[in-house]
C-alpha cells in the first residue's frame, strides 16, 4: 500500500522571515499565492521592503534581502524544499508616505512540502 501524497502547502513565510529576520529595517509578508497543477510545487510571491536612514543604506539592506531571497534554494528547511526563486519587480525607489527611504521588491518563490 502506497503513502498518499500530502499537498499541504509548505510553512513558506516562516522560512523566508528565517533568512531575512537578521537584515535591520527589512519587512516582508506573503501577497499570493498561486496553487498550478497538480498542485504539489506552489508558488508564493512576497513582498519585501528595505528601509535605512539614508537612500544608500535602505538600497544596501535591498541588495542584501535580494541575495537572501535567491539563496533560498540552498537553505536547509525542514518542512519543505524552495525548488525555484524569481525577481518579479524591482528593488525599486519608493519612500514611504512620509518620505523616508524604502526600497520594495517583489519575489516569487516556488516551493514544495518535504517528501
Amino acid at each position: 500500500m502506497t503513502e498518499a501524497l500530502d499537498l499541504t502547502p509548505p510553512p513558506i513565510e516562516a522560512h523566508v522571515w528565517s533568512v531575512l529576520s537578521g537584515l535591520p529595517g527589512v519587512s516582508c509578508w506573503l501577497v499570493e499565492q498561486q496553487e498550478p497543477w497538480p498542485f504539489y510545487a506552489r508558488t508564493f510571491t512576497f513582498q519585501v521592503e528595505s528601509r535605512g536612514a539614508s537612500r544608500q543604506s535602505a538600497g544596501e539592506t535591498a541588495e542584501a534581502a535580494r541575495v537572501a531571497i535567491l539563496s533560498l534554494p540552498s537553505v536547509p528547511w525542514q518542512d519543505g524544499v524552495v525548488i525555484g526563486v524569481a525577481v518579479v519587480s524591482g528593488h525599486s525607489w519608493l519612500p514611504d508616505e512620509n518620505g523616508a527611504p524604502r526600497y520594495v521588491a517583489r519575489y516569487e518563490v516556488t516551493a514544495r512540502p518535504s517528501a
